[in-house]
């Protein structure tokens, strides 16, 4: 199982994976998998997670996930980006799929 995670008071995300079979880590707590080729980001300048939404409701500030399922299903997500013009775009995640589709236009 993987997990992207969101900061969205650092405008940052990472991701990390659950190996319920890897010695390493018998707590199975999510951690960064050296496998990852994506190991995660910061936002570019100027831009900010205005918010993200999923199974649990939505959240405009600390850390939120997505999680990606073995069965090769995610949750559904809202995760709105915003920039310093307060222009917004959000990007829809459908779970079922992995289609996203964007709504919203910015001024530029």
């Amino acid at each position: 199982m993987y997990r992207v995670t969101v900061d969205l008071d650092r405008e940052s995300w990472r991701v990390e994976s659950l190996r319920p079979w890897s010695s390493e880590r018998p707590d199975r707590q999510f951690s960064h998998d050296p496998d990852l080729r994506v190991k995660g980001s910061k936002l570019p300048e100027g831009v900010e997670f205005a918010s993200l939404g999923g199974q649990g409701g939505s959240q405009s500030s600390g850390e939120g996930a997505l999680y990606f399922l073995p069965e090769g299903h995610l949750e559904r997500a809202e995760i709105t980006l915003a920039d310093q013009d307060h222009d917004r775009v959000t990007l829809l995640v459908d779970g079922f799929t992995g289609r996203v589709s964007v709504t919203g236009t910015p001024r530029r």
